[in-house]
């Protein structure tokens, strides 16, 4: 995929949110997506993220870790290298993946879903901890099948 290059400010929206605004139309780029996966450098420290898009914008958010990674605060420049990448997958926590080796239909199901979609359930069920994460881990394959 084609790398784009470019040279910005680290901004804060007005949700308080840290990001880098991205200068070009991604679609233009790298074809149309609904969703796109990016990975580069930012000042010479790698990253991979998800490009998100508020008023016909799109946006690379900088979380706190990538932050103190790249040793940026908001108001700092920043050169970006940024090309799309695949999507980065969580790792399945070992229960979930046993009760989805116990029902094929919810394997089946949760195996169709986009990586996102596949994350988002992983990371529910990877926060909870103790007899709430077993609950999860049930409800997670009562709605998968």
């Amino acid at each position: 995929m084609t790398a784009q290059v470019f040279d910005t400010v680290l901004r804060k929206s007005e949700r308080e949110r840290v990001h880098i605004e991205i200068p070009f139309a991604p679609g233009d780029v790298w074809g149309e997506q609904p969703r796109y996966s990016v990975s580069g450098r930012l000042n010479g420290t790698s990253f991979h993220g998800t490009l998100e898009m508020s008023d016909g914008r799109y946006y690379l958010p900088v979380d706190k870790t990538l932050q103190t990674k790249a040793s940026l605060k908001v108001g700092d420049a920043v050169t970006v290298t940024i090309k799309r990448a695949k999507p980065q997958e969580a790792k399945l926590p070992d229960a979930l993946a046993a009760a989805l080796e116990q029902n094929p239909t919810a394997r089946a199901f949760f195996d169709g879903l986009t990586v996102f979609e596949r994350n988002r359930y992983v990371e529910w069920v990877a926060e909870a901890k103790g007899a709430a994460r077993n609950e999860r881990i049930e409800v997670t394959v009562e709605n998968l099948t």
